[in-house]
Order: structure tokens, then C-alpha cells, then sequence
């Protein structure tokens, strides 16, 4: 597909430090990683996968920003809704796509919620460049308080919140923002799904990364990470003791053979196609909004690839800024959530094959 005739791009990667929030984990009982996990699904997991930053940054270079996918040898790959979802533990169904971009909940009634004293939460409440937000430091020192005082409740709120700043929604080291916030309440209080803004947000970085042509990949690094081996990898293959070099070459030299395109225990009935009149799905993240084209994963569902998708299918659209920019299509990306659609068996029986004319 023409990706090994591209110069490297210099991109970077960095996992977050989460070494406080790993040691106050272990030292909680296994049924507290139970409840944070049915409310927040399974986001402690992720601190547990040990990403090699060079699987990363050797990934994004097969990245084609207008595709919004990754290009191999002879097949391509899509980060898709469902497959995040079954990553994740944290069903879509039942709850709306996160809606909230910009919008923030006022900090004292952050700081109830999270059982801070409303004054500490005020003077903690800082700027940096243009968003507003708390330091990791006091968050981790809330979460100590909140350990000692045996407030389990409060603390599952605190460390979920931390993932969610560091690992989930990251933008600058060390600070949790009004974005990753913004999502985090969404989900807590409004039963928002956490899905659609992690997949935004994946796009979004890449989609930048290769305008600039440079950069930090910035987004949930973990869950990129397990959605690449997933298919590449058996469950007992021995990835960590692949060399940083060697990654590039493993990537360089797949085949469509090689990919693990289906598994069955991962089946999924419905796909995700478009919403509302958009000819593809509108993703919104915390940094802006971004479409994405699963009619170009079908193979990864187990239905083949017959042929040339229509240009609509492919439309290109981002929304950068928080969609201040645009509000008029910022409102019609939220309203077209109203109305999803779907396909399912009806597409073809089950066969991963890609045909010539596709």
C-alpha cells in the first residue's frame, strides 16, 4: 500500500508516571479494584500494560490521516468503537456518546463530589496555557488524605480522575485539565460513554502529528498499544522481548496472513456506520472533533472487503479548538448522536477476505 516508501517521521512517545497511584492500588484490597472497575470499567488494567514507546511511534508512521488508517504491506487496519469497547470492559449500550466538550463542572461542585475542601480546591485550581486544571501532586496528596482517612468511595472517584488526566486524556505531564475533567464527569455523572472520546482522541493526535510532520503522540498510549497487538500477537506470544529496532522491522514486514482478523469470543453483531446525516461517524474528543470510517474495518468484523468504498464513506472532517471555531457544527455533530445507524449480519455471512476490486 505504498507505506514503506515514506520517509520516517520523528514522532515521540512517553508513558505517564503513574507509580503513586500503582503503589496506593496495591495496598487496597482486591475488592476495591472491584468497584472502581464496575464504575469506571476496566481502566486499572491499563496502568498494567507495559508499553514499548517504540511499538508506538514505529505504529504511527503507517498512519494515512485521510483513511484514518493504519497502511501495511497489502491490508490496512482501523481502530474501531467496538473493538476500544471490548478493550475497555465499559459497554456503550445504554449510554449517549460524551457531548460535554467544553464544558466544565463548576470547582466547588468538583470538590464535593471528590469530598475536597472546597477552599483547598480553589487555590489548587490553576492555568496552564489555556487550560485550567489541578497538578497531579495535589490530586495525589487528596487521594493519600482520602487512603488514611479509609474514605474508599471518595478514593475510587480520586484515582479514576488521576487515570483519567494521566493515562486516558493527557495533554500536559503532570496535569490533570478541564478536558480530561470534563470527560471524566460526563461518564461519572451523566453516564456518558468513555468510548467515542478515547477513539477521538487517537485520531485527533495522529491526524496532527502528521500535519506537523513531528511531535508527542499524545493520547491513551495503553489502549492503542493492546489494540495493535491484539491483532498482530497470539495471548502467549513473547512481546517484551522484542527490541526497540525490531519493532519497525516486525510492522514493515506484516502481511495479511499474518493478522489475527477475528476472534470469535470478540464477536459483534452490530457496526457503528454513521450517525445522523453524516456519511461516516463524528467522533468527539476533548480536543476537538474528528470522523472515522468503519466501513474500512469490516474486515476486522469478519465480513469481507468487496471493493472501493464510496467517496462519502470517506469524507474528511475535523473540528480542532473544542469546536469554538464552529459551534453550528459542533451542534450538529452532538444532534446527529440522536441517530445512530448500524449494520449487522445483513452485511454478508462472516468471511475476512478482502476481494481484488477492493
Amino acid at each position: 500500500m505504498g507505506s514503506e516508501r515514506r520517509k520516517a517521521l520523528p514522532f515521540k512517545a512517553k508513558m505517564p508516571d503513574t507509580a503513586n497511584i500503582s503503589r496506593l492500588l496495591n495496598e487496597l484490597p482486591a475488592c476495591f479494584r472491584v468497584t472502581l472497575q464496575g464504575k469506571f470499567g476496566h481502566i486499572l488494567d491499563l496502568l498494567l500494560v507495559d508499553v514499548q514507546t517504540p511499538t508506538i511511534t514505529a505504529l504511527a508512521q503507517f498512519y494515512d490521516p485521510l483513511l484514518r488508517s493504519f497502511l501495511f504491506q497489502d491490508f490496512q487496519l482501523t481502530p474501531t468503537l467496538e473493538k476500544f469497547d471490548r478493550l475497555l470492559g465499559f459497554s456503550m449500550k445504554g449510554r449517549t456518546a460524551y457531548n460535554r466538550i467544553g464544558q466544565v463542572p463548576e470547582v466547588e461542585m468538583l470538590a464535593l463530589a471528590l469530598h475536597i475542601p472546597i477552599s483547598d480546591a480553589l487555590a489548587n485550581w490553576k492555568k496552564r496555557e489555556n487550560l485550567f486544571g489541578f497538578w497531579r501532586a495535589y490530586l495525589e496528596e487528596e487521594a493519600e488524605r482520602l487512603f488514611e482517612i479509609h474514605h474508599w468511595d471518595a478514593l475510587a472517584n480520586m484515582l479514576a480522575l488521576l487515570i483519567y488526566g494521566l493515562v486516558l486524556f493527557p495533554t500536559h505531564e503532570g496535569f490533570i485539565d478541564s478536558a480530561a475533567i470534563s470527560i471524566f464527569w460526563a461518564v461519572w455523572k451523566d453516564k456518558q460513554s468513555l468510548v467515542p472520546p478515547l477513539l477521538a482522541d487517537t485520531f485527533h493526535t495522529l491526524h496532527t502529528r502528521h500535519q506537523r510532520k513531528n511531535g508527542m503522540l499524545i493520547c491513551c498510549l495503553p489502549l492503542l498499544y493492546n489494540w495493535l497487538i491484539s491483532y498482530v500477537f497470539k495471548p502467549d506470544a513473547h512481546i517484551s522481548e522484542i527490541s526497540n529496532g525490531e519493532w519497525a522491522r516486525t510492522l514493515v514486514s506484516l502481511s495479511s496472513k499474518d493478522i489475527i482478523w477475528y476472534r470469535h469470543k470478540l464477536n459483534v453483531e452490530e457496526i457503528i456506520i454513521s450517525c445522523g446525516s453524516f456519511p461516516n461517524v463524528p467522533l468527539i474528543g476533548s480536543k476537538g472533533c474528528i470522523s472515522y470510517k468503519p466501513m474500512l474495518a469490516l474486515r476486522q468484523f469478519g465480513y469481507p472487503m468487496r471493493g472501493k468504498p464510496d467517496d462519502k464513506e470517506i469524507e474528511e472532517m475535523v473540528l480542532n479548538d473544542m469546536g469554538t471555531n464552529d459551534p453550528f457544527l459542533l451542534r450538529k455533530i452532538i444532534r446527529s448522536w440522536e441517530k445512530v445507524h448500524t449494520k449487522g449480519t445483513e452485511i454478508v455471512k462472516k468471511n475476512d477476505a478482502a476481494r481484488v476490486p477492493y
